[in-house]
């Protein structure tokens, strides 16, 4: 049984619009890879940054979210090999809050860093990580999917001010919108209900949307 998920795009007439320290050493399964989110408790060294461990296969997601009312709180994501992929120190302009998304393009071992953004104070922090797998939708193209009544995650990258549409073969229902940054995004209206949706692109990178391979 396959999905297949169509994408088109139209394009809209509107004008464009880290720290230092040692290992803390914390290790743990961040998160299910169905799109749950789990929350980890933990306290930040003054002057230290804290290594969270992640096996991830390629085509996975991974949306972290630090935050702390102690410190300005910041996350950085590293390969095997010490490389920076990513990192956000503020989710959003005004508030210290971090949330970085991640997309994995190889199969391998990853390390999370929490860390002061500012200075070299500490204090408890929350890390909450959600999960997913994603599958690469081409614009103007489907992508056959095996069907299933799990969530199924559909990655589509589009230039900003384009609107994207996205419509399911099988005639399930899209419920999450996620932005390139991680943070939920708006569908617009439409008038073919949860089978197809719409969204305009209000920022650069791939944006992900989560759907049914069956009817429900």
């Amino acid at each position: 049984m396959l999905t297949t998920i169509v994408i088109a795009a139209a394009v809209l007439s509107v004008p464009p619009q880290g720290g230092q320290g040692g290992a803390g050493g914390v290790s743990g399964r961040l998160g299910p890879a169905d799109g749950e989110e789990t929350t980890h408790t933990h306290i930040l060294t003054p002057g230290d940054k804290t290594d969270w461990p992640i096996k991830a296969k390629a085509g996975e997601v991974l949306i972290l979210r630090a935050s702390s009312t102690s410190f300005d709180a910041a996350i950085e994501v590293v390969d095997e090999n010490d490389a920076k992929i990513g990192e956000n120190d503020d989710e959003e302009p005004g508030r210290q809050n971090a949330r970085l998304l991640v997309y994995i393009r190889r199969d391998g071992t990853y390390k999370a860093h929490v860390l002061n953004y500012r200075s070299t104070s500490g204090g408890q922090y929350q890390l909450s990580i959600r999960r997913f797998q994603a599958q690469e939708v081409p614009l103007g193209e489907g992508a056959s999917i095996p069907g299933s009544s799990k969530p199924l995650y559909a990655r589509v990258e589009a230039p900003k001010g384009k609107i994207v549409t996205l419509a399911n073969s099988r005639g399930g229902r899209f419920d999450e919108l996620i932005a390139p940054s991680g943070a939920p995004a708006e569908w617009l209206p439409t008038l073919n209900g949860e089978i197809e949706r719409s969204f305009r692109v209000e920022a650069e990178g791939a944006s992900s949307a989560r759907t049914y391979g069956e009817s429900r």
